[in-house]
């Protein structure tokens, strides 16, 4: 209690000095948050099409969820905001199990999730700096592929998705949880198929329209371990619900 009191005078005294990484609960859903400071990184990668130029982007700091939304995340904001949410609509074949990331919501339905939380979904340039850190590496623990590292059905043939949070050696640098493999994330941004505007590097939102919308981080029933590259990205209508696509929060500093 003292840690989140403390933490939350400091983000009032001066959030663009806090530390990387440091940690408080989000105060609506008392679910921790990571910070992740002002700078620059490189955006994108070479050997993906969608991904090109790779590029160096400024980010203002921000705080992002240090897991993927749980279902029973969800279940606390239908009930707090008497969200509407046809929880029969799609019932996967593991369950509702309430650790489990919280799958089959559209992209409408997580950016509703992230805005009771005060925030909003991160755009594809801040979650793809939470994943990767100031260096451009390849996953989020290294530039090595590990399948113990993640939840995913590469060598492990897995059935189903994991509680979030299982495996913190695959850790980003800031210390982000399931950015690679378990449940792809919706982002704020629509997706282009021609890759990045390089002159929009400082706080890119991506462009104004579009018909789909950036997921990034792979999920658990995918294989090919390029699909867990921080670069990496898919492009889905908004309105589907999945069982592969989840989503994390993002809040701006001075939240």
């Amino acid at each position: 209690m003292v840690f989140s009191i403390l933490l939350n005078a400091i983000c009032v005294l001066g959030p663009q000095v806090l530390p990387s990484g440091t940690r408080k609960a989000n105060l609506k859903t008392d679910k921790e948050m990571i910070y992740v400071p002002a700078g620059e990184f490189t955006l994108g990668d070479e050997e993906f099409k969608d991904a090109r130029p790779s590029h160096r982007v400024f980010l203002d700091g921000y705080w992002i969820g240090k897991n993927l939304v749980t279902v029973g995340d969800f279940r606390k904001f239908c009930k707090e905001a008497d969200y509407k949410y046809d929880w029969t609509l799609k019932k996967p074949r593991w369950g509702l199990q309430e650790d489990f990331p919280m799958l089959f919501v559209s992209w409408d339905e997580a950016s509703a999730y992230a805005k009771w939380a005060g925030g909003d979904l991160p755009t594809e340039a801040q979650w793809e700096k939470a994943a990767k850190g100031p260096t451009d590496r390849k996953f989020p623990w290294g530039n090595t592929f590990d399948p113990d590292l993640l939840c995913s059905s590469v060598r492990n043939k897995r059935k189903w998705p994991m509680d979030v949070g299982m495996f913190p050696k695959g850790a980003s640098p800031y210390g982000c949880l399931d950015m690679a493999g378990n449940a792809a994330q919706w982002c704020r941004d629509w997706y282009v198929e021609t890759g990045y505007d390089a002159a929009d590097n400082h706080n890119p939102n991506g462009p104004k329209t579009g018909t789909e919308r950036v997921a990034k981080g792979g999920n658990w029933f995918f294989k090919p371990e390029e699909m867990f590259r921080c670069s990496y990205k898919g492009n889905l209508d908004p309105s589907l619900r999945l069982f592969g696509i989840g989503f994390r929060i993002c809040l701006p500093a001075q939240k």
